[in-house]
């Protein structure tokens, strides 16, 4: 489906103050529109919903709509017409564009990798009309008896069809790895980056100071945003800092009927001092549970799934993804070389400095308390998650 382009709804942010209790509150007349103009069912944030409530109220966790949506559009292959209408249903829902499969150019190149796999018994027929169809999905089948032997290999094996590119290390994290599954999808979906203007570390906390970034007011979402360009790739990292009459779960219900890909449009250009936490989490989810909630149920029923690749009465065992977010000073899930940093980090200083040499006094925006972020750009939203500093 075609990307939407944003909404064209005027900046709100042009003069907002250093403190957040010069921030508006939103207007009954905003209120009236949050149905119309401003309601937008979409994948990423129901996602992320489902997801959440199946997480303690202050637990960290990250996911990848971009990988589920992966592992959905493949399993649409395999399925008869009641659970492919159930998928499609939470894929596009109301309607709405989804996160999507991304284009296959995307796949393997850049510092974007990802694979997804269709695990499965060697006992189980496969039509050879699934194994083209994951094919040109540049997906894989895997055959494995689910034994704990037999993780290693599937660890390897990811690690061969991304070319040395995923290295996951499953042998601890897949616990429930066990003769009894018959069927398993799996993500598992690397996002690598660089900052455009770099942090210093101080007191275990990100600092940039007098630097280059794009920031606003949100009031559906009661938020304060900010988006931080990244190199060479049009996507940026957005940190989601709910107002102080806010909280973190308000922000999380209202996503669901707002398309966080939309709110760039709605960011002005600001000279700021931000401050962030370092983020370390990795994660790998069973989805089950979460799918069923979001309404794809037959696949997972006993007695009335359908999976018609496989010939098989069995149900769908799980949905698995495994996502990893790695926020340092100089970017996203990667390290770059000294030399490297030395060299980008006196560049980029000097082009913050030549942007802003007429600005004077900065935005301040300290992201030390409970946070939602994504990387994401106009289509696809690659990684989300929430924070909860501990500093």
């Amino acid at each position: 489906m075609v990307a939407f382009i944003g909404l064209l709804w005027p900046l709100l942010v042009g003069t907002i103050g250093a403190q957040e209790s010069e921030e508006s509150e939103e207007s009954l007349e905003l209120r009236s529109h949050w149905g119309t103009e401003y309601g937008d069912h979409n994948f990423a944030g129901e996602l992320y919903n489902h997801v959440g409530s199946n997480m303690a109220d202050d637990q960290d966790f990250v996911i990848s709509p971009l990988g589920v949506s992966q592992a959905l559009g493949l399993l649409l292959f395999a399925v008869g017409p009641k659970s492919a209408a159930e998928i499609d249903a939470v894929l596009y829902p109301k309607k709405a564009n989804a996160s999507g499969l991304a284009p296959r150019n995307y796949l393997q190149t850049g510092e974007l990798t990802y694979a997804t796999v269709a695990a499965l018994r060697p006992d189980l027929y496969i039509d050879p009309g699934f194994l083209k169809d994951a094919a040109e999905l540049d997906s894989y089948v895997y055959r494995t008896h689910f034994a704990q032997r037999d993780v290693k290999p599937f660890d390897q094996f990811l690690n061969l069809k991304t070319r040395g590119k995923i290295n996951v290390g499953l042998e601890e994290l897949l616990g429930d790895y066990n003769p009894a599954n018959r069927l398993l999808f799996f993500n598992v979906l690397d996002f690598k980056a660089r900052f455009r203007y770099g942090f210093n570390t101080e007191k275990r906390v990100l600092v940039a100071k007098r630097t280059l970034a794009s920031h606003g007011f949100i009031p559906e979402l009661r938020t304060r945003v900010l988006a931080l360009g990244l190199m060479n790739t049009g996507a940026e990292l957005l940190i989601l800092l709910p107002i102080r009459k806010a909280n973190i779960e308000m922000v999380e219900s209202r996503l669901r009927t707002v398309d966080i890909r939309k709110i760039r449009s709605r960011l002005n250009t600001t000279l700021m001092n931000i401050s962030l936490p370092k983020i370390g989490s990795s994660q790998l989810l069973n989805l089950r549970e979460p799918l069923r909630r979001a309404g794809i149920v037959t696949v997972f029923n006993k007695t009335t799934a359908d999976l018609s690749a496989f010939k098989t009465e069995l149900p769908l065992d799980d949905v698995i993804v495994y996502t990893k977010m790695n926020l340092f000073s100089q970017g996203i899930n990667s390290v770059l070389s000294n030399a490297t940093n030395i060299e980008q980090i006196s560049q980029l200083e000097v082009d913050s400095s030549r942007a802003f040499v007429q600005e004077e006094k900065p935005v301040q925006f300290e992201a030390l308390r409970p946070f939602i972020y994504a990387i994401l750009d106009s289509r696809h939203v690659y990684v989300m998650g929430r924070h909860f500093p501990t500093l």
